[in-house]
């Protein structure tokens, strides 16, 4: 007997026989939570949903330095062999859930390639098969996407670069889906602030919003149309 490591983001390990090495598939979420408040969303989604979540490391600012809206989140992951429960996903101490595509930290040089070079094959078809899995069957035929993005950080580049650049990398995954910026049915959201990267399908009951990277929160006291 021996163990096998499975590269993924958190890694898993088991045990088995050396003839059969089974591949456990994980289903990888990232929840978007108030900054500053990861510990009380972290005992809410236990306490109600029975989920264990870590906090990532908020992001270090440099004296003056602002992170505006992306500085505002905060950003709870967890990994799972099936997948998460509604509850969790419709939590009301969430801002958005994420089918995680790509989570690091890019290295020093081109972010903008680097953050696009992160995009593989592998990681978007583990991705969708975790967005299937909440959301509704996509059409037969050109299915349509978007992709939102909130930088922050030092960078010589915006945050509508950054989404055309990896608008340009979903394409050539997926060819036969269209753009549609008001009602896609993926909508792609991109967090990069200084070198830290998140890459996720937004999954329901969030729905994206065409003024507004963050989406839209199904908040049963919140008048339509507006996010607490």
């Amino acid at each position: 007997r021996f163990l096998i490591a499975i590269a993924r983001s958190p890694p898993v390990a088991f045990a088995c026989d050396a003839a059969v090495a089974a591949v456990v598939l994980m289903h990888d979420y990232a929840l978007l939570t108030t900054a500053g408040l990861e510990s009380v969303a972290l005992d809410a989604l236990a306490s109600e949903c029975g989920l264990r979540a870590s906090a990532l490391p908020a992001p270090t600012a440099r004296k003056g330095e602002s992170f505006g809206s992306a500085g505002g989140l905060g950003i709870l992951v967890a990994s799972r062999q099936e997948p998460l429960a509604a509850c969790a996903l419709s939590a009301p101490v969430l801002q958005a859930a994420l089918a995680v595509v790509v989570r690091c930290e890019v290295e020093d040089g081109d972010v903008l390639a680097a953050a696009v070079g992160s995009v593989s094959e592998e990681r978007w078809r583990s991705a969708m098969r975790t967005h299937a899995a909440h959301a509704a069957p996509l059409p037969p035929s050109a299915p349509s996407f978007r992709i939102a993005s909130l930088r922050a950080g030092q960078h010589d580049f915006d945050s509508r670069a950054l989404s055309s650049a990896l608008g340009a990398a979903v394409s050539a995954l997926q060819p036969s889906w269209r753009v549609d910026l008001e009602a896609p049915d993926v909508c792609v959201l991109a967090l990069l602030v200084n070198r830290s990267l998140l890459i996720g399908a937004l999954l329901p009951p969030f729905s994206p919003r065409k003024s507004d990277p963050l989406p839209m929160e199904p908040r049963q006291w919140l008048p339509r149309g507006e996010r607490g």
